[in-house]
């Protein structure tokens, strides 16, 4: 062990990566509420018909026993419907997956056993163990048969299906080089791609409406800031950036913004890939499973001397999950 090694082991933090899933109960709040609805339906259903006889008080209660069962163990009855459609992977996966329903269960296995059991990691406080970190502890939970590199660096989940639906595209990130661009063209020549650069070096958008430029950057929070030049650079939220382009959702968020990903709202995007510099925010973790997000692509990737590791997220229904 180098002195560097030793130095990084004895200056550890502590974290605990939450688990999704217990051994006694895989159900959530909304579960839980669909039961205690049942419940309540059924005793009001009883009531309704009049109950004048002991026959259909015995023939309530046990049609309210079997109901309050069926509930009780498949956590969902939304979930029992879809994990019996011969179109589950489909439905669950908003269109991006398309496999037999055997293979489906099986991805839902691989992903419950992944997020079963609470981890413990050590966090290095140096840069130098960020790499290896990732490559040891973020694990892969997920799979998606028809991913595609763009670039050298972004994989993206079914392109087809995305380019099918005319999908929206956002990336923020260091500026875009043509090669990106042409990537980016050719593989998803319908759908409507916005590239947010707060920096001089923007492209115009002149005649191609296939792409479009725009001089803001992604925060937390709207408004100015000042990088490491000491150059002042507009920035806004995604939510705001949506509601003037006049986007309901984002199918696809390429970020790469040194930082703001940690902080940044994620609601109403189907799929992220997200290029990581560092460990600021350990909790962003957790927060991508309970935003029922799963990871189907890890990748280091170096930018000279240093290196990063790109994350490649997809959102999928909640009954995937009970």
């Amino acid at each position: 062990t180098t002195q560097i090694e030793k130095r990084i082991i004895t200056n550890m933090a502590v974290y605990k990566f939450r688990p999704r899933y217990t051994t006694e109960d895989t159900s959530s709040p909304y579960v839980e509420r669909r039961q205690r609805l049942t419940l309540w339906g059924c005793i009001l259903c009883c009531f309704r018909v009049g109950c004048t006889s002991r026959l259909r008080i015995f023939t309530s209660l046990v049609v309210l026993c079997a109901l309050w069962s069926a509930a009780s163990n498949s956590s969902s009855i939304i979930g029992v419907i879809e994990n019996q459609s011969p179109f589950q992977a489909h439905r669950q996966s908003y269109g991006f997956v398309d496999v037999p329903k055997w293979k489906w269960t099986l991805q839902r296995e691989f992903y419950k056993r992944v997020h079963s059991t609470t981890k413990t990691f050590v966090l290095p406080s140096s840069s130098l163990g960020f790499s290896s970190w990732y490559d040891t502890n973020v694990e892969v939970d997920f799979a998606c048969p028809s991913e595609q590199l763009v670039g050298d660096k972004l994989w993206i989940c079914n392109p087809k299906h995305l380019d099918a639906k005319r999908g929206t595209v956002y990336y923020s990130g260091p500026p875009m080089d043509s090669a990106l661009e042409n990537a980016l063209r050719g593989l998803l020549p319908s759908c409507s791609i916005h590239v947010f650069d707060p920096s001089s070096k923007s492209h115009s958008n002149g005649t191609d409406s296939t792409i479009q430029y725009h001089p803001w950057g992604f925060a937390e929070t709207s408004g100015r800031i000042t990088n490491s030049k000491n150059t002042t650079l507009e920035v806004k939220t995604i939510k705001s950036t949506r509601k003037e382009l006049g986007h309901q959702h984002v199918d696809l968020l390429l970020l790469h913004c040194s930082g703001c990903e940690w902080s940044i709202d994620y609601t109403n995007i189907q799929q992220i890939v997200v290029v990581m510099s560092n460990l600021k925010n350990m909790h962003w973790f957790d927060t991508m499973n309970e935003k029922n997000y799963v990871l189907f692509h890890k990748q280091q990737v170096g930018l000279g001397t240093t290196f990063y590791h790109s994350l490649s997220y997809l959102k999928l229904r909640n009954s995937f999950f009970v």
